[in-house]
């Protein structure tokens, strides 16, 4: 695979880093949600966008992943994410860095979402 289509693959729909996936896992965990827990777990050990043989990281932390959640899910997700961000603002209500990571994450669900209503809208117009 050629360093083009890797980067064409990780910008394309419902794919995600590590990092999110992973910080969204232990969120899960936490809350009690092992089943969708476990559903990324699953992810992240079989959902792998390739790297290209040149790449010069090729460990998990650096790699991108297919997400299959339903929106359901994915919904279920940004909830417990805009409740950690709510939680991480200090007493005056501004926000932290905390908060801030928090609702990076919200963006980076919330695109899957976002990119799902957009390909379902052009395939039916199609």
């Amino acid at each position: 695979m050629s360093a083009n289509e890797y980067k064409r693959l990780k910008e394309q729909d419902n794919v995600l880093d590590f990092e999110t996936l992973n910080t969204t896992r232990n969120l899960l965990e936490k809350a009690g949600q092992q089943e969708l827990a476990q559903h990324i777990t699953k992810i992240i050990e079989n959902g792998s966008v390739s790297k290209p043989s040149l790449h010069n990281n090729l460990d998990r932390w650096t790699g991108f992943y297919q997400v299959t959640l339903t929106d359901g899910e994915i919904d279920l997700v940004i909830s417990l994410l805009l409740d950690k961000e709510a939680d991480a603002l200090d007493e005056n209500y501004e926000t932290t860095a905390a908060a801030s990571f928090y609702a990076s994450m919200v963006d980076r669900w919330n695109n899957l979402i976002t990119q799902r209503s957009g390909r379902d809208a052009s395939a039916s117009s199609a």
